[in-house]
């Protein structure tokens, strides 16, 4: 599942820091509710707040985290929605 698929499937739309930190926070409590019925779940995000990765840590079973770094400028030219 993509943050994009998920923005996309609930109508989010804004893209302020507040909206940004609610959605990630429902894409946990999401992510959570299907692993809660032992369906594993792949999730790719750009993490923007360690608030969510904390809570994501101490509420979902069996939760890893992957960290990809990458060039910025790499990103920029290619998804040129977020800059």
């Amino acid at each position: 599942i993509s943050g994009d698929d998920l923005r996309k499937l609930f109508n989010y739309d804004k893209f302020s820091k507040k909206a940004r930190l609610v959605y990630a926070m429902s894409y946990g409590k999401f992510c959570k509710y299907i692993a809660d019925r032992n369906i594993n779940v792949i999730f790719a995000t750009v993490s923007l707040f360690d608030k969510v990765r904390k809570w994501n840590k101490l509420n979902i079973n069996n939760y890893i985290e992957i960290y990809i770094e990458s060039d910025i400028k790499k990103l920029m030219n290619k998804k040129k929605k977020f800059f």
